[in-house]
Formats: C-alpha cells, sequence, structure tokens
C-alpha cells in the first residue's frame, strides 16, 4: 500500500445558523456533535444543550437528533459512492472514508488531478471534504483532520506530522490528557523521546499510533463489500432478429449459470435476463422462484414461455443472465437415483410445482392449506395464497375456511355449525334422535363427548362445546356438539 487518502465528510452551513447533534438520556439533552461555527462559540461534546445554548453567539440554532446507526448506513452508502475513485474503500467511523489510490492515479491524469476531481465530486453532494495523500493510514488520517489545506499531499511523514496535536495520532482521551499534564502536546515532541520511555509511561497504544502513522507497523484498511451475482453472457457479431438464434443462447447461457452455481452449493432463487437491443432499451425479464433451483430443465420452462413474449426490436445484440438472488441448495445424486427424495426432494418438487403453477395462472391465483395453532375447528386451517416476491415466498391469510382432514376430524366441515334438534335418552347425555334438514334421524352409534374450548377473549363464540361422532341410520357419520352455555345442538362437519 503506497498511498492512502483521507476524506472526512461535513455539514455545509448556508446560513449562519448553529448547528447541534443532541443525544437524550432520560430527561437529560447533550451535545454528541456540533458544527465548527458552535465549536467556535465554545461548545463541547458533552455539554447540556442548555449549557449550549447559553454559549452561542447566533440567535439561531438548528437542532437534530443524533443518530448514530443512520449516519453509519449513510456513511457505508458514501463509501460504495466513492468506489468510483479507489476499488479498495472503507468508511472510517463516525466522520471520514479511506481510500487505497495505489496506481489509481493514471485513470485521473496525476494524483493531484485525482484529489482535486474527489474534491469537487464531494462538492457536487453538498459535502465539502479535507483530504490527504500520504504513505501511510495514521498519516493521511491526521492531516486531513488537522493539517493546515483543505487538500495535501504527505511524501515526509515525520514532517507532516510533528506541528500536529498529538490528538491527531488517534490517541484516547485519557492519553491526551496524561500527554497534556507533563506539557506534551504536539507529535514532534513525541518522536524526540526515547519509545522505551513512552511504553513505560503511557501504554502501548500510544507506541501502536505511532508505528502505525511512521509505517513501522502496517494497517489494513476495512473495504466496503459489493455484492456481486453470478453472471453469464454472450455477445452476438451483429443485431440478431430470429427468435431461435436468442431461445438457443438463453438456453445455453442457463445450463452455464446452473454449472457455475452447482460448486457454490446455491440454487437461483431470482433469475435476471437483459436483451441487449439495437436504438431501444433492454429487455428485462426477472423470473421469481418459490423454491432455489439449479435444474435447467425446470427454469428452462418457466423462462421459455417468458422469452417467447419479448419484443426483440430492432434485433439483440447481446444476452445477459444473472442469478439476482441465490441460496443453498443441497447436492442431489439424480442421474444415480433417477428422482428426489428426501426432504429437501419434496420441498424442490413442490416449489417446482407452485412455480409451474404460478407461471400459469398468476400469483393471486395460487394457495394452499396451512395449519393453525388453535384448539377451534372452524379455524384449525386458512387457505394460503403463495407469492413470490424477490425470491422469498410469502404466505398470506384469508377468511376462507377450509375442510379438515386430521385424524378423528371430518372430511368436512361446514363454514357455520347447523342448528338441530336432539333427543337424549339421560340428560346431557349423547344424541339418540336428531333432527337436522327437516329429516328425522336414528343415532345408532355415538363416540363422545370431546371438550374444545374456544378462547376466553372472543365474545363472539360460546365458551365451551362437547363434540360427539355419531352414525345415523342412513349411514352417516356426523360431527355434533352441544353449545355448554345454551344447551343448544349443531351439526359441524360430515365424514364423506
Amino acid at each position: 500500500m503506497r498511498e492512502q487518502r483521507k476524506i472526512k465528510p461535513q455539514h455545509t452551513q448556508p446560513d449562519r445558523a448553529a448547528i447541534l447533534l443532541v443525544s437524550k438520556k432520560g430527561s437529560v439533552e447533550t451535545v454528541a456533535a456540533c458544527c465548527g461555527r458552535a465549536a467556535s462559540d465554545g461548545v463541547a461534546i458533552g455539554m447540556t444543550l442548555a449549557h449550549a445554548r447559553s454559549l452561542l453567539k447566533e440567535p439561531d440554532t438548528r437542532i437534530y437528533e443524533f443518530t448514530p446507526n443512520a449516519d453509519a448506513e449513510k456513511l457505508r452508502s458514501l463509501a460504495r459512492w466513492a468506489l468510483r475513485f479507489s476499488p479498495c474503500v472503507g468508511p472510517d467511523y463516525p466522520d471520514g472514508l479511506l481510500l487505497d489510490i495505489t496506481g489509481c492515479e493514471q485513470l485521473f491524469h496525476g494524483e493531484k488531478n485525482h484529489l482535486e476531481t474527489i474534491a469537487a465530486s464531494f462538492d457536487t453532494l453538498n459535502i465539502p471534504a479535507r483530504l490527504a495523500s500520504a504513505p501511510t493510514v495514521g498519516s493521511a488520517w491526521a492531516v486531513a483532520r488537522y493539517g493546515a489545506s483543505r487538500i495535501t499531499f504527505v511524501s515526509k511523514v515525520q514532517d507532516a506530522l510533528s506541528p500536529l496535536p498529538v490528538s491527531a495520532l488517534r490517541l484516547s482521551e485519557g492519553t491526551c490528557n496524561a500527554l497534556d499534564e507533563v506539557e506534551i502536546t504536539r507529535i514532534g515532541q513525541l518522536f524526540a523521546l526515547p519509545k522505551t520511555q513512552l511504553a513505560i509511561r503511557f501504554g502501548d497504544q500510544l507506541l501502536k499510533r505511532i508505528d502505525q502513522a511512521t509505517g513501522v507497523r502496517r494497517e489494513r484498511i476495512e473495504t466496503i463489500q459489493i455484492k456481486t451475482w453470478p453472471r453469464v453472457s454472450r455477445a452476438f457479431d451483429g443485431p440478431v432478429q430470429r427468435y431461435d438464434i436468442v431461445e438457443n443462447v438463453v438456453e445455453k447461457l442457463l445450463s452455464e449459470l446452473t454449472r457455475k452455481l452447482t460448486p457454490q452449493g446455491k440454487g437461483v432463487r431470482c433469475l435476471h435476463v437483459q436483451l441487449q437491443r439495437v436504438r431501444l432499451a433492454p429487455e428485462n425479464l426477472t423470473l421469481t422462484l418459490s423454491y432455489p433451483s439449479r435444474n435447467k430443465k425446470h427454469l428452462w420452462s418457466l423462462l421459455q414461455p417468458r422469452l417467447e413474449r419479448a419484443h426483440l426490436g430492432f434485433g439483440v445484440e447481446a444476452v445477459t443472465l444473472s442469478a439476482l438472488q441465490s441460496e443453498s441448495l443441497s447436492h442431489d445424486q439424480l442421474e444415480i437415483w433417477n428422482g428426489v427424495s428426501g426432504a429437501d426432494g419434496n420441498a424442490a418438487a413442490l416449489g417446482a410445482l407452485l412455480d409451474r403453477l404460478i407461471q400459469r395462472l398468476g400469483q393471486n391465483s395460487v394457495s394452499k392449506i396451512e395449519p393453525v395453532e388453535t384448539h377451534v375447528p372452524e379455524n384449525a386451517f386458512v387457505s394460503a395464497a403463495v407469492e413470490v416476491r424477490h425470491g422469498k415466498s410469502r404466505k398470506v391469510k384469508s377468511m376462507h375456511k377450509t375442510g379438515i382432514n386430521t385424524t378423528r376430524r371430518p372430511s368436512r366441515l361446514f363454514d357455520f355449525p347447523q342448528p338441530i334438534k336432539v333427543m337424549a335418552l339421560v340428560p346431557d347425555g349423547p344424541p339418540a334422535w336428531m333432527k337436522w334438514r327437516g329429516q328425522e334421524f336414528r343415532i345408532l352409534i355415538s363416540q363422545g363427548p370431546e371438550r374444545i374450548a374456544c378462547p376466553w377473549w372472543d365474545e363472539s363464540r360460546n365458551k365451551e362445546r362437547d363434540y360427539y361422532e355419531v352414525q345415523t341410520n342412513r349411514g352417516q357419520w356426523l360431527w355434533v356438539y352441544r353449545d355448554s352455555e345454551s344447551g343448544n345442538w349443531f351439526v359441524h362437519g360430515e365424514w364423506a
């Protein structure tokens, strides 16, 4: 690493108003950060807001909430934006950026023009920045913050650091105070002292920072990571207007993409196809799946109908396939076992079925049954619509009641319990005769009761029900219950 640069974003001040960032702890508001105008009036970090107001000479003061997490995310976004100036950029929390510009000056016609371009670009964002180019991270950090000029080029590190205050070495407040007690205020004074005495008196941190600034100890930049997607592309010699040629190329690229994902143990969740067209905007096709897949046959069956409806315009010059989202997918020996087995295989088969149904019928037209943790029979299952967005399957509950097909539950559950008249041999006993839908039935077999309690917070339902499985003289098996509060009887379902 030959050169490092430190960028310190600052807020612009279009008027004379002072700017304070305030954090609140309990009922006390303290200054977490302030602008240069407020600092020149004596405002310091940590003092109360009332004290800061009394020191400000300007009557107008802009006060904002201090949000360190949001600021850190903005700084990371700024670091991604700064990748246009260097391939190695890292956020320097809370208010700076570090860039390794080794070799980049050739692309900007010299180092001076490189830094001036960066400064001008930050000005367009309304973020004035102080820049320093130096052989080490520590020296660039110090000169950018404490140097006399907005843009500084450092060649001799010790000469550039000597007049700067000791705080420019990124020391803790306690170390700075300890140095101040012995009247050491400038970095040059530290260079004149033996390192062994400095370590004994002020600890190892001071020596570490001096060595980092002078280049004795290397310091690595924690660079921002940019996510890249598996991608394959093919360019034609000239514009192609034949669908069969475009389809053939897309199919071959799909095979290449799935082969690229196999060693990574990944499957496609969101597939993007871009057709570069002559004198027209690119044609973009996005395919989302309910389950990760790298099965080329399945992916092609979903992609081909979309590709047939694509508009080729005056011809396609290039084709690009990208896996915008991928997820881990276990390896299956399909060629040996001639099928898919296990939990992952069942999930993959279900995902392929859902993908085909959604492709043909639409996302909102496909639903499936989902169980619900409740004792209330009519709410034990719901119809869940399968909706795929950005590669994720989302289940949306609906109000449609469905039949229940579990142990000791009827295969058909009525939308609403149907009232019946019942005669029992003993009070509160099982029914022996019933009248339902205008017809009379004798009960041959009765099993129960099974008491089901409804939620106490649901006032719309009766609290307790006693359910019986009964067989009528006509061969029907019905699920009936007696309401414990009213004593009324109802048919709730039947076994078909």
